[in-house]
């Protein structure tokens, strides 16, 4: 029977072993301290939101976002934070608001695709080509006030 001998290793292979071997927790640890951020900022929005402080909720949903931009219910919400905003201002200040919460929601529904939010992506469109002075497209008589995004507040795991 032959023995195969010992294969010799490159200078530092020890070492480098050790470091990933030593750091993958960390590593992961502070994954999961960005996701936690992520899910208080949102919780912390939402909770702003249903005190009626709009800016202050638009501002946490967007450091959500920051924190950890894979989670699509943050990117949701700050867009739909974000509509709501551009419905409550001036014609001026409302395009930008919309074409803001336009992004955002293409953002959740590219990270995650949501009938829900599709339904904001929507609202938020038509809510741009009102504020842009367009006539609609559709049924004569038919109802063009901007409708209630919804929210889809609640999930805190990824793609929520």
């Amino acid at each position: 029977m032959t023995r195969l001998g010992a294969v010799p290793l490159p200078p530092g292979t020890l070492v480098m072993v050790a470091a990933v071997l030593l750091l993958g927790p960390v590593q992961r640890q502070a994954s999961a301290t960005a996701d936690k951020s992520a899910a208080q900022h949102r919780a912390r929005g939402v909770q702003l939101d249903s005190e009626g402080r709009l800016q202050e909720a638009i501002a946490e949903f967007e450091l959500a976002t920051q924190s950890e931009p894979y989670l699509a219910g943050a990117w949701n919400d700050y867009g739909v934070a974000l509509m709501r905003q551009g419905n409550a201002a001036a014609p001026a200040v409302a395009a930008a608001m919309y074409t803001k919460a336009e992004e955002a929601l293409t953002r959740s529904i590219e990270l995650k695709y949501d009938k829900g939010v599709e339904s904001n992506l929507q609202l938020v469109r038509q809510s741009i080509q009102q504020s842009g002075g367009k006539e609609r497209e559709g049924a004569a008589g038919e109802d063009s006030t901007p409708k209630t995004p919804r929210s889809t507040a609640g999930g805190g795991g990824k793609g929520q």
